[in-house]
């Protein structure tokens, strides 16, 4: 929940590296009778330099939640490459209250025994979104 309410606010994810954002989601707090109604988006590579992101020569607008119990999810055509994104919001309702999922291809490393092998495996579980693959190695650890 923002402590000001007006168009400067704004609500910055690190992804500790450069990355293709391919969506992002939101939804009202819980128990909030606030909520984000419209925002725009900004990326960086630096946090210093930052870009508004456009949409046919004009500032893209998305919107966002009309209530609070909801997830409004958009979908980028083209993924958006940053480290930095910032969530701006344009509208609102009551008061500027959010959280949010930024979507992408993201790594996560796990230990993991195959089903038909007793060899451990280490993997990598890329989510592009809303899809899972999953990519086994079939290098086997050294021993301790």
């Amino acid at each position: 929940l923002a402590s000001t309410q007006n168009t400067s606010q704004w609500l910055q994810v690190d992804l500790l590296s450069p990355m293709r954002v391919t969506g992002i989601t939101t939804q009202a707090p819980n128990f909030e009778s606030c909520w984000v109604r419209e925002y725009k988006l900004s990326v960086s590579f630096d946090g210093e330099t930052w870009a508004t992101v456009q949409w046919r020569g004009a500032t893209l607008l998305l919107p966002a939640n009309s209530e609070s119990s909801t997830c409004v999810t958009h979908v980028f055509e083209e993924p958006l490459e940053c480290r930095y994104l910032r969530v701006c919001p344009t509208k609102w309702s009551q008061a500027i209250a959010l959280r949010l999922e930024v979507h992408g291809p993201h790594h996560y490393e796990f230990d993991g025994s195959s089903g038909f092998e007793a060899v451990q495996q280490l993997g990598t579980i890329v989510v592009p979104g809303d899809a899972l693959r999953f990519r086994f190695s079939r290098r086997r650890r050294p021993a301790a």
